[in-house]
């Protein structure tokens, strides 16, 4: 019983649990595994957000080579028309 929660495993071994008359409920089961170490992590949710490994063109960044533009924070540049229009020319 690979990755089963503390919720289901209760259910699994309540009737043997009866049988031995061992009295156990799901919150006194959860702190026992968590105490032994057996208590299940959640897994990190991970999104991707770039998949640079596809089979479409990847065009180079422009702005890193452009005069006249202003950094103002992580990916936010400003420039104004004038400069704009010099770098382009």
């Amino acid at each position: 019983m690979t990755r089963v929660g503390t919720k289901k495993t209760h259910h699994l071994i309540k009737p043997e649990l009866v049988k031995l008359d061992i009295k156990c409920g799901r919150d006194k089961l959860n702190d026992i595994l968590r105490s032994e170490g057996m208590h299940i992590r959640k897994k990190k949710n991970y999104m991707r957000t770039t998949n640079s490994y596809h089979r479409f063109k990847k065009y180079p960044n422009l702005i890193k080579y452009l005069q006249g533009f202003t950094k103002l924070t992580t990916n936010l540049y400003t420039a104004s028309y004038r400069d704009v229009k010099t770098c382009i020319s």
